[in-house]
């Protein structure tokens, strides 16, 4: 299958810096734009080597392969659309990244992650899906955090913040237009 893209999006650091992926012409599909991931992977810099990185609701998969361009050591994407995962696979074989995807609707985690642990996660579902709380739920009770673990939070910038857990450590947080984004350290 040879992905066929109205436009691309490009990856902005590491070993594969300047790379084009595509975006699909899909309804909802908004990626993180490249002055959003700049600055978030500025933040992961210390930490980002050698990470286990989840990237839920993974879209065009750029956040993803942003993290294991500057040094992740594997990316779980999980993305309900097949179009979107059939990309997501394409991508993955030209890169020879270290990567799995799986198509699977983000409120069934546990169907999918059993015994897994990640350093990283992603979230940026769509902003008006009510994802985030069940998302965040499932995580935390599925026990899918490594020690120190790291979360980050993408929605608009009108958006009622209050499914992060009290416990959670805002590390930063920033708005860049419509979009808030914001990193959590998990306690």
């Amino acid at each position: 299958m040879q992905v066929r893209a109205l436009s691309s999006v490009r990856i902005i650091g590491g070993r594969w810096r300047g790379r084009k992926l595509p975006v699909l012409n899909e309804a909802g599909l908004r990626p993180t734009p490249d002055r959003v991931r700049e600055t978030l992977f500025n933040w992961l810099m210390p930490t980002i080597q050698d990470t286990v990185v989840l990237d839920i609701c993974a879209g065009t998969g750029v956040l993803g392969f942003e993290a294991l361009s500057r040094g992740a050591s594997k990316v779980l994407f999980i993305e309900s659309n097949k179009k979107l995962c059939g990309a997501i696979r394409e991508i993955r074989e030209v890169l020879d990244a270290e990567a799995e995807v799986i198509q699977q609707n983000a409120t069934d985690l546990g169907l999918v992650l059993t015994e897994r642990k990640f350093d990283l996660v992603f979230l940026d579902p769509p902003y008006q899906s009510d994802l985030y709380f069940e998302v965040i739920t499932q995580l935390v009770e599925g026990n899918y955090f490594a020690k120190n673990a790291l979360m980050y939070i993408e929605t608009s910038t009108n958006a009622v913040v209050n499914f992060v857990p009290e416990s959670w450590q805002k590390i930063r947080s920033k708005t860049a237009g419509d979009v808030r984004y914001e990193l959590f350290q998990i306690a």
